[in-house]
């Protein structure tokens, strides 16, 4: 009956938590309880038409005396290594953020004004010098987090296999990355190529909203470091697509192929240890994904080796 097993079997009240709050996600602030969706959804393109989270206070209102741990925002926040933010400058920000969010450009122009309305917010005297923004350098320090990344992707899975005969932990998400991350460099050229209209650029504002909301940002050390983060996860979900279209030999994206994407990178955003994982490599996110953001789209195309080799797709 599609149901969930539990669900089925002694009803809502024996599922833990985290499903009977799903796909809901509570954070609390200075200013109250917010409110924003999980992604780990694959009828995502389909529920998102539903009643607006506004129009469901009652129900929030039911769901939070039940969730055992409610994720806090920090009680410092900072906007980069050499400032401090306050609530309300945070409040001012991500308001602003949110408005690129929803403006007419496509993701790519929305990677951009984010980075635009945070550096608004920064003293350019006090940032520390960004690494050179060529290619070779972009290159190699693409190069290098790919290869950074595989290492600890491979030792998370190994850490997780097995724990058991009577228990089997699915990695598959972690291996789906893998091979996303192998053909980042070599695939810039379709990363930055925008997505079309449509639909698809509005699932994309989904992802920006809902990380916004969820206040994602200030999980990092400092919003530079979270901004580049979401920009990193970003181009993560683009090289899913593409490897997924690829998979099934299809030219272009559909809806489906998108939000299959999203689930996975939300999906392992969400795990402690993938995050701990993402957060070793810090310094290079915010090198490539934020400060030198700018310059990485703009020489995507260049940043793929040459292709000496015709592709033919035989099986």
């Amino acid at each position: 009956d599609g149901l969930c097993e539990l669900h089925r079997r002694w009803g809502p009240e024996a599922k833990p938590a985290c499903c009977n709050t799903f796909p809901f996600l509570f954070v609390a602030t200075p200013r109250g309880v917010a409110v924003s969706l999980q992604l780990e959804c694959r009828s995502h393109d389909r529920s998102r038409q539903g009643t607006p989270v506004t129009e469901q206070v009652d129900l929030l209102r039911a769901l939070l005396p039940g969730i055992p741990r409610l994720r806090r925002v920090p009680p410092v926040l900072f906007l980069d290594a050499v400032r401090g933010c306050t609530w309300e400058e945070y409040e001012a920000l991500e308001e602003r953020l949110h408005q690129e969010v929803a403006g007419p450009g496509d993701d790519l122009t929305i990677l951009l004004g984010l980075h635009a309305a945070l550096e608004a917010g920064r003293d350019v005297d006090r940032v520390p010098p960004t690494a050179p923004g060529d290619r070779a350098g972009l290159r190699q320090d693409l190069d290098r987090l790919v290869a950074e990344l595989l290492a600890g992707l491979s030792r998370l899975a190994d850490r997780f296999q097995p724990l058991g005969e009577r228990t089997e932990v699915h990695t598959e998400s972690l291996e789906l990355l893998a091979g996303a991350l192998r053909n980042l460099r070599a695939g810039m050229r379709r990363l930055a190529t925008p997505l079309p209209p449509g639909e698809l650029g509005e699932l994309a504002r989904d992802f920006f909203h809902n990380r916004l909301m969820a206040k994602r940002l200030t999980d990092a050390p400092t919003l530079v470091h979270g901004l580049g983060r979401l920009a990193f996860s970003w181009l993560l979900v683009r090289a899913l697509l593409w490897q997924r279209i690829r998979q099934v030999k299809r030219r272009h994206p559909l809806p489906q192929d998108l939000v299959d994407s999203m689930v996975i990178v939300a999906f392992l955003l969400h795990d402690r240890d993938f995050v701990a994982e993402l957060a070793r490599h810090d310094a290079l996110l915010v090198s490539l994904f934020h400060d030198r953001l700018p310059a990485l789209l703009q020489l995507a195309p260049e940043l793929p080796d040459a292709q000496t080799k015709a592709q033919i797709y035989k099986f």
